[in-house]
Parts: C-alpha cells; structure tokens; sequence
C-alpha cells in the first residue's frame, strides 16, 4: 500500500493527465469506444502505479479493491461525449444513471456484496456524476463538470478501493473491540501497570488517578450503579478482563490490585476494613522492590522509585543528585536496564517537564494528602459521606471501590489513547508533510525512547498545536501512563500503532456524509450492555439525533439547496447550535455533516465554511472522556477543511458543566467575582476578566506564567497591559482576588499538581463566554435526583428553587421523582438560548405525564427573575415510548421542541409513534427506515386540569379528547399506595411453613429475586402482625388472589407510627425478635426522607404507606404498573389483605360498592382516560393520582346504573375465574354501556373512545397509513 501522501500526489498527476488527455479528444467529436480507450487506458496506468488491482472491462469499467476499503467496487459508465447534461432530469443524463444503478445491483447480486460498498460514476468526458447506495437508497449527486478537483475525486473514489483500511466505525469495532487480543493485552498491561505504580506510590499516577477519581465520582452514585446483584457483570467482567481466578463457587474473582501472575496469593490490600488505605505488602509483583523505598526530597516528601528500574535493582534506591543539590526525578526508561529520563509535563512551549519533587511549603492547606503519616495512599477527600457510602457499598460488594474505579480508569484511558491516536493519523494525512512535525507512521518504527517522547508531546496537546489546533489535547488524566511506562505497556502500544497504520483516513474525504460518531459503537463494544447501563451510558442512535434536528429546523435539514439556496446560504453561515450535554459528539457531527453537505451544493469557500462552522458548532459536557471523543469526532468531521484555515484553531468542544454554572459570589468577600468550585476549593475570578473577549487570553496568560515561574506582581501586570483594563475596571480588590488565585495555581505546580487548573477554568467558564445560540440540541442525562450523587446534589440544591422546578414540600415531597433533564432545560434555555431559539432535547415522557415529578417544569416558564420572567412555548413532543430506541434499555422516550419567548399555546401537536406489526428496525437504521418500519399518530396534548396548566398532560386525537373531558374531574374516592418495606421485602414478606399448637407460627422469609440480599431464616413469631400479602402479579383484570404474607409491625389505630419498641418486646416478643436480626439491613434502608425519617427513628422496623385503609375489608385493586387492571378483593382467611407498594388500592365499605367502582375502573373510559393522562406502562400509569382526575361519583345503591354496574363486575368476576372470554366480553361491552350513560357519553362518543383505545393498544397496525 502506497504512503498517503504519495498516493496524493499521484491523483493530482494523474488529474492533470486525464484533464490534458480529454482535452485532446473532445474537439476530435469521438464516439463512446473511441473515447473510453485512451481514458480507460490511462486509468488503467494510474491503477498500476497506485497499487491497485487492474480494471475488469466489460459492457462497463469495473475496478475491485480490499473488502475492508471505502469502496470494493468501482462501476465506471462511460457515455459518448456530449451525452450528458448538467440537470438530472435531462433524459439522456437520467437515463445513463439509471444504466449505473442497474449495473451496481446486478453486480452485488451475482458477487454477494453489500451494496453500500459498491458506487458508480457516469462519465462522458464533459460532466462526471457520482452514484452511490445510502440510508435505504440510492443518492445521486448532481452532475459536477470535469475540471481538474472533480478529476481529482474521481480518482479518489477509484485509489479508496485499496488505499488502506476504511476509517469506519464498523472496521474499528472489528479491531479495536474487547474480544480483540490486542486490546486484552493493552488493557492488561495498564492494569499491571497501574497496579505496580500505585504500590510504588507513584507520585504522578496517583495524583492523576485520585483527581480522575474525583470527576469519575461526580457523575456516578456507585450504590445506584452497583448495589446488590448489579455488581455481579461488574465483577465478571473484571475478572475475565484481568485473568481474574475463579472462587471456589465457580464465578469469576475480582483481580486483586498490585497483583501479577507470579505473585503470592497474598495479593496489595489497598484498602482497610475501615476504608483507610493500607501500605503494599511487600511481594505483590515480582518487578515491584520488596519494600517500597521512600526517597526523600530536600523538604522531605515522598518521591516515586524508580519506575525502569531493573528487578536485580538495590532494595534502597540511592538520591541522585541535580547539580542544585535536589534529587532528579525518577527515570522511566525505554528498557528495564537503561532508564532515561522522565517525560516531561509542560515545558513553556508545551512539552512536558518533570513533576516537582518537593512539595513547596506554601502550598494550599487545601491540597489532598497523597501520602498519610505512614506513607500509605490516601486518596483525597471528596465529602465524607460520599466516602462512607462508598466504602459501605465496597465492603458489601466485597470489591474494594478503588478495584472497580481502577478498571474504569484503564478503560478510560486506553479508549482515551486510541482516540487521540486517530486524530493524529487523520491530521497527519492532510498536514504533517507541510508543517513537518512528525508522520502517524513514524511512531510504528520509532524506537522505545522517541515513541515515549513523542507520546508525551502528543498528550500535552504539542503534536497537536504544531498542527495548529490549540486545545484537542490539553493535558488529561489518561496520560499517567507515561509514568509508569515499562516494557508491557510499550509493546502493547506498539501493537495497537501498528493495526492503526493500516487505517486511511482518506475516507473521511471520499464520502464525508459519512462523517458521524466513529467511536460510540466502539465503546459499546467495549463495555458489557448491564454495566454501562448501570453507569447510565447510553448512547443516542443517529437516527433519533436526525429527528430531533429535523424538528428543531426541517427546512435547514432537509430543502433543496437549489430552490432555497439564499434561505440556506444564510442559515449556514449564520445560525449557532450548542449540545449542553454532547457526550461522544453525535449532534456536534450531524449538524457539521450537513453543513459540509450544503457548503458543497452551495459552493461556499471552504475558509468560510471552517470559520462557520467552528464558530457557531459547540458543546459541552462534564465527562472528561467524553469531551475528549467528541472534539476528535468534530476534528474528524472538519479534516479535509483544515487546509484552509487562517490561523490556529480551538475545537469548540468543552469540558463544562451546562447545570451548574460559575455563580456570581453574593457575600462580602466574593461579591463581583465568579467561583470555580474544585475539590481542593473554591476558585475565585472577577467578573471583569469573565467576558468573550478577554477570559481565554486571561487564562492561556494564566498558565504561561504559572510554567515560567514568573513572580505575582509581573503576571499582574501582563493581565493589566494584555486585557488593556482601564483603572476603574482593574481595581486593587480585582488585582488581589487575582493575584490569590494566581498563588494557589503556583503553589499546585510547585507540588507537581498543575497543567490541569488553568485549562479546566477555561473549559468551566464556556457558558459564560460563548454566547447565545438559535439552537439547543441534545440528550440531556437522565438521572434522579435522589439518584445524583451527595455533593453534586447538595451543590444544585438552590439552582432548582430559583428555577420552581422543586416546589414539593413535606409529605407530597417524599413522591417525587425530579429529573436532572428537568433542570438542564431550564438552565441551558435561561442562559443561552436566544429569544426565538428553539430547543430540542430527547427527554423523559415522565415529565409530561407524571403528576407531582414534572409540576414545576410544566410551568414553560423561566422565572429566575421575577420581574422579568420569560415563556417558553411547546412547540411539538413526539411520544416514542413504545419503540425503546435505547439500545437494551426500557426509557420512557420522547422529544420535545421548545422555543423561547412565546407562552405555550395548547393543544400542543404530540405524535405517538408505534412499531407496525412484523417490522424492524436497530440502532444503527436510518430514519428514514425507522419512519418505513413505525406508524405516527397524529395526537395532541393539554392538561387534564383545565384550571391548573401544571397538571398532567392528556393526550389523545382530537374528537376522543373532546369527549373524555367528560369522564375527568375530581373523584369522590381516594386511592393509596399499597405497603411499601422501603426495600426490605425479603424481610416482611414471608411464607407460613406450618401453625404451632401453642398459636405461634413457623416462618420463613422469601429471599427470591430481593434486591437487598439477606439470609434465610425459619422461625416461630405470633400470628397477630401477620397478614395476606397481594403483591403485583397476584393482580389481574377481575381476579386478585394472595400468594404470601406480610409481617406488619404497625396497627389500624398507629397507622403510619410503628407499634412502639417496648409494646412490641411486651406483646410480640418473639416477631420483635425475628425484625431485630435484620436490623442492620433496616438500619441502612434510603426509602425513608423527610417528614417520614421520624418514624424509622422511633422503631427501626417501621414500613411505609400504611392507614386505615391499609385494614380495609373491602379493596379495589389495580398495579401501578403497566395496564390499569381492577379487581376486587375481600377478606383472606379471616384477615384484611395488605397490597404492596406496586398496587394501588381504593378502600370500601362493603362489597357491593367494590364491585362498582371496579366496573368503572375497568370500562373503556375510564381505561382511556387513564392512557391519554398516566406513562402508559409506567410506573405512574395505576398510581393513586388517578382518581384526582378521573371522576368516579360515590356509590348510590338507589341509582340503578350504579347498581346494575356493581352487578356486572360481579359477573365479571365470575366469568374470568372460569376462564370463559365469550362470555366476559359480552359483559365487558355491557359495562361500557353503563358507564357511558353515568358519564354522559353519547353513542358516538363511547365509539370514539373505543376505537382511540384499541389504536393506542397496537390494534389494527398492519395496513394502517404511515401517519394517521
């Protein structure tokens, strides 16, 4: 295979040829052999020269090239000269496009190739048209005329076919993937490495590892994450990943830290039982010294060993002196028996320098403790609480939390390097030759010292500011490998660099409307489904991106160029979109495919284009990874533009947080400055250097001087003539809110902790200084708020009051369910959207339909100024809950359009999207084959309180949504939920084994499919607290039946108080006895908050959700999941029947009203009403809110439709424990009668309503139009 920059030249000679060449024939009138001769013979020469295999001639050209190329078939359809046109619907032009697509299918027909992989081109000499398959059909492109660039992509096209491997995301999964050895044996040898590093105590690594740990922490509640039996894929994978050993039960152990194959079975103890870290045991690598030696520093702290030091080396590692008399840092060699020197971390012009050996004795008191007393790691303290959970999930789990987040952090970073590996191969194709910096190919041969050095440059962003890229890379977490680089991790590398060289990023410009996410498929790949879903990783599919923009901008997205093209020209260059939350880019990708996509068909000048689209493309995120995948997929995307730009460039992509913004101080001693919060502390800024203009040159001012060590007064006063502040900008109280911050920065560099902050500021300050957007795009995280981790949320507590959004307070507070969506989308459309701006976010259907979690955000309105509160108006949500678009995952999904400015007008348009019968569709389909596979339901939504705009939404079509208005209102019952143990059902719920004579009952606890996992135990407790327990599945449409019982430690007259402790001990000792060897597992449960936690206080055995009507004779019952499904149940062998919490329940004094209000339940109207307002299938589908707006009048025994309604449930019943369908169905249509007579629905009405309910059920699917 030829260099790329060979092959470069080579298409540009060959174009000047073919150009020279067609010259000579044309003027010649020749017809179409005598014109395909010399071309094809030319064509033919080229091929030879390039590399690639010889052209098939047959009634068309054929070249074939490698199965794993852009392209594997070339179809070449000449045309006799003149035949050709520059409008596709001239007959001729048409004609022979329809000669290449039927060539293309034909040929992938009889060689059985996929068709994607086969394009055509129709030539005659004067205009050349491209032909290729995508999204589900062909896309022809229009015709270009032949001129030496459109010769030169031709050429492209044709050298594709074998110029090396595709840059697809297909080609890296198949190579770079978990299955794949190499990657094995790259992730094995991080893992080692960090191991030994961390037991050598490592300096450098151990302050990248704990300040990544810290980001890590920010994002992940590790409870949540891996609480219980979520934990068990997390330590499979582990242990399998690491050559993990198996227990003696068969499944996988985790893989001890600091252990090697050949080290003792005594493995590092990194942490204590009391979550304290632990000194290394000496022997846990063989290549590890048997007693780590301390070196010490002239100021007496703790330096790493050696870390290229041979086995053979001395136990005590001697202090080698620097001619200043302080110790040199510590060698990190190419071989174990001649180390060099340590790369550095930034130099002043960016290349690394040594971290410092001595921590200055002005260093922050804030700094974290890298070593404790006894020079044991400590990591740094995050919160103690967050620690203490923490460490309580660890001990259970029976994996230390630094194990997990250690494997996490490999991941990381080898995703991390293959990722910036691919931006150098693509930038070093189009700029390594002109710049001279060094080629992707030469790190394959370069040997072990330059390969170090030139890594080291690369991850200080150098190798990538010689390109002119300012911020790629700018110093992260995952570079710690260079410290702790031993002959493992170098061969590993080597390993990887080499399958990469293969790689031609020439793809990117032979088709780049294939520009998206190369690398989320490859981190799904690498990660198991059920441990990133339990991380909360999911990624968008580009289909579902592409319907959000559709809708945000249709026009922009999807008009023709050449009928709006001063429409369009004007937009492209003009409009601004932002991702708050872009995560590995998708959004960022899309807009910028498109933008090149009409740059082409406008002819716009590709300066102008980069410069539009590098201004006006952006996102943000707060994942460190994350923000360093989606600015390679944006370089990616813009590769074939940087040619043409004016000067250094920044990507636009930022490693900041959308929600939790700089906040203006507002006491005394920070009023009119920006805060940063760390986890070492507060930064202060003021606002005055805080503007567009002047904060990125403030802070590259920042850290220049930091590097150069430069006194404070002198980088003050390079802030003051640089920014050109005026003395009433640049008071004495700005300069010494500066001059501290810049203190502490030194202070961190001098104690070997810099080359982050300056840049981190940078990134943090992005929403205060990028201005406002026409357009917010994105997936916002989904995460509860009882779900976020204890820092993040305590910090944006008081952002969620100033928006309303969390207005919930005492009892009601303990239901609801905010989303951290929520909260985003109040923010990022405050702060900077535009007036008029539209935003588009894929969001939870929870938020419009749940009654109490999405109240606040109901209101559509930004009232964090109170006098001058702004509107947002809804303009379109689609309903995608039934097609679960995330990969794996049950989301609640839809999308919804907002714009600024305008009060929301209702009904508001609200498309219900349904998967017809026997279609299909995948993550990776287009949406155009999504929108052939669904139906769309033309609904709308308003809320189902006419009075309260806040209230849930109904949605329905428009003549169905007329006519439930009649059954809502407010109902003359109450629903509640059933018992809720606050997740100790493997506690309370029990089975009775058998009933002593003396009255006591044997009991064993039901332990199957717990979430908490507890032992099992037999034991005899009094009969008196034991009840029937109904759970969920006991549930169905006209039966309820009991399969367990429940132990209720409270009474009808204490209700929600527990039965007290010392009544409990008197009178029920023996089921006292039983709660209290639980009582760990009780103490530790999260359920109770609030106004509830004093109970839990008062007895530890305390449950939930308990009242008068937990004691009820009579029930009606239905689950709060999925269908709502009635039925009515009695007494249980003589006692009340006690539902769980996943069942709704409505008491009733006797039977006869039971059986009317479950008719009612279970009637076509009410069954209706409950869809178009409840999360159809969710979890507040049944909930107890129902009957607050589905009106149900009280029970008159001497209204005849009541009766005769309570008479037909009774049947019902009847019918379905005897399994008798026919006759059910009658009564069921019987039912519905009555109940339209007692709501006042005409005929037509209850028609409607039926037929609205049948539709939503997925009746009806195969044949119904696309979008009805």
């Amino acid at each position: 295979m030829r260099k790329r920059r060979d092959l470069d030249e080579l298409i540009r000679e060959y174009a000047g040829k073919l150009l020279q060449r067609i010259g000579e024939l044309l003027p010649r009138n020749p017809n179409e052999a005598e014109f395909r001769q010399p071309v094809d013979q030319l064509l033919s020469e080229f091929c030879e020269r390039a590399g690639l295999n010889p052209l098939a001639h047959a009634e068309y050209t054929l070249a074939t090239g490698r199965t794993d190329a852009v392209f594997n078939r070339l179809v070449i359809e000449y045309e006799r000269p003149r035949t050709l046109s520059n409008s596709l619907s001239h007959r001729a032009t048409r004609h022979a496009v329809e000669q290449v697509k039927r060539y293309i299918e034909g040929l992938t027909k009889r060689q059985r190739q996929e068709i994607t992989r086969v394009a055509g081109v129709a030539f005659d000499g004067r205009y050349l048209v491209f032909v290729r398959y995508r999204s589900g059909g062909f896309a022809v492109e229009h015709p270009v005329p032949v001129t030496k660039d459109s010769l030169e992509r031709f050429l492209t096209w044709l050298a594709s076919l074998s110029s090396g491997i595709a840059l697809t995301a297909e080609n890296l999964n198949r190579d770079f993937s978990i299955e794949q050895l190499r990657t094995q044996n790259i992730l094995r040898a991080l893992t080692q490495g960090l191991d030994t590093s961390l037991a050598q105590r490592n300096r450098m690594v151990v302050n990248l590892f704990n300040q990544w740990r810290v980001f890590f922490s920010e994002s992940i509640d590790y409870t949540e994450a891996f609480g219980g039996r979520k934990l068990e894929s997390l330590q499979k994978w582990a242990a399998v990943l690491n050559n993990g050993v198996q227990s003696e039960g068969g499944s996988p152990e985790p893989p001890k830290i600091g252990a090697s194959k050949d080290a003792p079975s005594e493995s590092l103890k990194v942490y204590s039982e009391g979550g304290s870290p632990e000194p290394p045991k000496s022997g846990a690598s063989k290549d590890a010294p048997s007693e780590s030696p301390k070196v010490q520093s002239e100021g007496g702290s703790l330096e790493p060993p050696k870390s290229g030091a041979s086995k053979d080396a001395p136990s005590e590692s001697p202090k080698v002196q620097s001619e200043g008399g302080s110790p040199e840092p510590p060698k990190i060699g190419a071989s174990k028996d001649a180390p060099s020197e340590l790369p550095k971390v930034y130099s002043e012009g960016g290349s690394p320098e040594p971290p410092k050996s001595g921590a200055s004795k002005d260093a922050p008191s804030e700094l974290p403790k890298v070593y404790s007393e006894g020079g044991s790691l400590e990591p740094p303290k995050i919160g103690m609480k967050e620690n203490s959970t923490k460490q309580k999930w660890a001990r259970k789990a029976g994996l230390t939390v630094i194990e997990a987040e250690r494997t996490f952090f490999c991941l990381h970073t080898y995703f991390a390097l293959l990722v910036k590996f691919i931006a150098w191969l693509a930038l070093s194709r189009h700029l390594a030759v002109k710049l001279g910096v060094p080629s992707f190919s030469e790190l394959v041969t370069a040997d072990g010292e330059t390969l170090r050095r030139r890594l080291a440059e690369m991850e200080s962003g150098g190798i990538f500011r010689a390109f002119g890229i300012t911020n790629l890379l700018e110093g992260d977490f995952f570079a710690w490998y260079l410290y702790a680089w031993n002959d493992r991790i170098e061969a590993a590398i080597r390993e990887l660099l080499r399958r990469l060289d293969e790689y031609d990023p020439a793809t990117l410009s032979v088709v780049p409307e294939e520009s998206r996410d190369l690398f989320k498929m490859l981190y799904h790949y690498l990660l198991p489904r059920e441990i990133r879903h339990n991380l909360g990783e999911y990624y968008t599919p580009d289909w579902l991106a592409m319907r959000v923009l559709n809708q945000v901008d249709n026009e922009f997205f999807t008009a023709d160029p050449r009928r709006y093209e001063r429409r369009l020209r004007e937009k492209l260059l003009k409009l601004r979109w932002l991702d708050p939350a872009c995560g590995s880019g998708t959004f960022l990708v899309l807009i910028i495919t498109r933008m090149r996509e009409l740059g082409r068909e406008l002819m716009v000048n590709e300066t102008e284009l980069l410069n539009a689209i590098l201004n006006n493309v952006v996102g943000f995120d707060l994942n460190p990874l994350a923000v360093t995948v989606s600015r390679v997929n944006y370089l990616l995307a813009i590769a074939d533009l940087l040619p043409y730009r004016r000067g250094d460039i920044t990507v636009p992509v930022y490693l900041a947080d959308s929600v939790r913004t700089p906040a203006m101080g507002e006491d005394l001693f920070t009023k009119g400055t920006y805060e940063f919060p760390t986890f070492i502390g507060k930064f202060l800024v003021p606002a005055v250097l805080c503007t567009k203009e002047r904060f990125d040159r403030f802070c590259d001012l920042l850290e220049e001087s930091v590097r150069k060590e430069l006194e404070p007064e002198s980088f003050l006063k390079r802030i003051e003539a640089s920014l050109r502040l005026t003395p009433d900008e640049w008071t004495d109280e700005e300069a010494e809110v500066v001059r501290a911050l810049y203190e502490r920065l030194l202070n961190l560099h001098k104690s070997g902790m810099d080359g982050l902050w300056a840049r981190l500021l940078k990134n943090n300050f992005a929403p205060l200084t990028v201005g406002q957007f026409d357009y917010v795009v994105g997936n916002p995280p989904w995460v509860n708020w009882e779900h976020l981790p204890d820092g993040y949320r305590q910090s944006i507590a008081t952002i969620w009051l100033k928006y309303g959004l969390f207005e919930q307070k005492g009892m009601r507070a303990a239901f609801t369910k905010d989303d951290i969506s929520v909260l985003m989308t109040y923010t990022v459309a405050d702060g900077l959207l535009k007036v008029g701006g539209k935003l588009g976010f894929i969001i939870t259907q929870s938020v419009f339909k749940t009654e109490l979690g999405g109240k606040g955000f109901r209101r559509f309105l930004i009232t964090r100024n109170e006098d001058n509160a702004i509107p947002l108006s809804v303009i379109h949500v689609d309903d995608m809950v039934s097609l679960q678009p995330f990969e794996g995952a049950s989301n609640r999904t839809a999308v919804m359009i907002l714009e600024k400015g305008k009060p929301t007008k209702y009904p508001v348009p609200y498309t219900v999207w349904r998967k017809k019968k026997g279609a299909r569709f995948t993550y990776d389909s287009t949406l155009e084959e999504v929108e052939a596979a669904t139906r769309r339901l033309n609904f709308v939504a308003e809320p189902v309180d006419a009075d309260d705009f806040t209230s849930p939404w109904l949605t329905a079509r428009p003549k169905a949504l007329r006519a439930v208005r009649k059954v809502l209102g407010q109902s003359d019952y109450k629903a509640h939920e059933g018992v809720n143990t606050g997740g100790a059902n493997a506690v309370y719920w029990v089975e009775i084994v058998l009933k002593r004579p003396d009255g006591l009952v044997v009991v064993r606890n039901i332990t199957e499919g717990a979430k908490v996992k507890v032992d099992e135990v037999t034991e005899a407790i009094e009969p008196d607290l034991l009840y029937p327990l109904l759970r969920g599945r006991d549930v169905r449409r006209w039966q309820a039946e009991p399969s367990a019982w429940i132990i209720v430690p409270h009474t009808p007259e204490t209700r929600m108080r527990p039965i007290p402790m010392k009544t409990m001990q008197q009178k029920h000792p023996r089921t006292f006895g039983y709660l209290s060897r639980f009582r760990e597992v009780l103490d530790r449960r999260r359920g109770f908050t609030g106004w509830e936690r004093q109970f839990q206080q008062e007895a530890f055995y305390a449950i939930q959700r308990i009242g008068d009507y937990t004691f009820a004779s009579w029930k009606v019952v239905w689950t709060r999941f999925a269908q709502i499904e009635a039925a009515v149940i009695g007494l249980h062998q003589g006692k009340p029947v006690v539902p769980q919490e996943t069942v709704t329940l409505v008491e009733c004094s006797n039977k006869e009203e039971a059986h009317y209000i479950a008719a009612l339940v279970n009637a076509s109207p009410f069954q209706f009403a409950a869809v178009s307002y409840s999360q159809e299938g969710g979890k507040s589908m049944g909930s107890m809110h129902v009957l607050e707006h589905i009106r149900i009048p009280r029970y008159d025994p001497s209204n005849p439709v009541h009766r005769r309604l309570s008479e037909l449930s009774e049947q019902a019943h009847e019918a379905a424990k005897a399994g008798d369908d026919k006759r059910l169905r009658e009564i069921e249509a019987k039912i519905d009668i009555q109940a339209a007579k007692l709501w006042g629905l005409t005929d037509e009405e209850l028609w409607d309503i039926q037929q609205s309910l049948a539709e939503l059920g997925g009746e009806g699917d195969e044949g119904d139009s696309p979008d009805s």
